[in-house]
């Protein structure tokens, strides 16, 4: 019997663009592939300072870049007054997991294959804990923005919101699944079974000795 699995969207808010950078905001929204609605939800912004006490390194470019960004998605990243240690942070963003998923249940989709995941995945490291899902769960929604380049969905919120961004990202990959399933369904709907003909040289009945 095939495993039920649980798909999260996630987003970070990073200082850098690659593994082994601070992150100072984790946002993250169970979808449903195809129609549905959005499920659990999780927030969590991080005190920058517990990112590098742990040997994270932040990336002088892009922390020149958070300067340019709305005041409303500066004030998300780095004010929040609810801010966690990195290490208490991933271990909320854990039970989280844990509580709608098992391990080989949660599919995690990161924006690029190399960087919500892989960015995560080196935290829990530093922090010596465990990765909360089997490699086999991870999965990259940039990839499958490029299939459907032509979908299409609103954006709500905060721009560089960790959670905005999650649940953007969630509407519009079930907008994409949607599409895939209705192709599908037309592509099988279109194609008619081939009937092999008879052959009259093995269909006679045997004859008796």
């Amino acid at each position: 019997m095939a495993i039920k699995s649980t798909d999260y969207m996630v987003d970070l808010e990073t200082v850098g663009k690659w593994a082994g950078c601070p992150i100072l905001s984790i946002g993250a929204v169970i979808f449903p592939r195809g129609e549905g609605e959005l499920g659990a939800e999780f927030y969590q912004a991080i005190d920058f300072q517990s990112c590098l006490d742990v040997g994270l390194v932040a990336d002088a470019d892009t922390h020149h870049w958070w300067m340019q960004q709305s005041p409303e998605a500066r004030a998300a990243a780095w004010d929040d007054q609810n801010k966690l240690r990195i290490d208490e942070a991933l271990q909320k963003f854990t039970d989280y997991l844990r509580k709608h998923s098992t391990l080989d249940q949660t599919l995690v989709w990161g924006n690029g294959s190399g960087f919500d995941n892989e960015i995560l995945k080196l935290a829990f490291i530093k922090c010596g804990m465990p990765i909360p899902w089997n490699f086999r769960g991870d999965r990259d929604f940039r990839t499958l923005k490029d299939l459907a380049p032509s979908v299409f969905v609103n954006s709500e919120g905060v721009h560089h919101h960790a959670l905005d961004d999650a649940k953007y990202q969630a509407r519009l990959a079930m907008k994409m699944f949607d599409g895939l399933q209705e192709k599908q369904t037309a592509i099988v709907k279109a194609v008619k079974p081939r009937v092999k003909p008879l052959d009259k040289k093995f269909d006679k009945p045997a004859k008796r000795r």
